[in-house]
């Protein structure tokens, strides 16, 4: 096993990684638009969410966001694990 062809693909499995993380800080985006608690005063109301359509489109914007980053980090990690296990045969 060579060193030379491990180190790029041991990279492309951390960026698959880090594109989960990235993901998920955008369904946080998600989940604070949708909440009812309220960041500034810390408590949480009870009044009903109202979606304008301003907010359907950055929600939109958000959840594409967010399955983007699953979709290639799903990619990287699977061509980066196929790449990791041939170099081990």
């Amino acid at each position: 096993m060579t060193t030379g062809k491990v180190w790029p693909n041991a990279i492309l499995l951390s960026g698959g990684i880090a594109l989960i993380l990235c993901g998920g800080c955008f369904l946080i985006g998600v989940m604070l638009m949708i909440s009812p608690f309220n960041l500034v005063t810390g408590k949480c109301t009870a009044e009903l969410i109202v979606l304008t359509p301003d907010r359907k489109a950055f929600l939109n914007i958000l959840y594409g966001g967010a399955f983007g980053c699953f979709g290639a980090s799903v990619l990287l990690i699977a061509t980066s694990v196929r790449r990791l296990l041939k170099i081990t045969e």
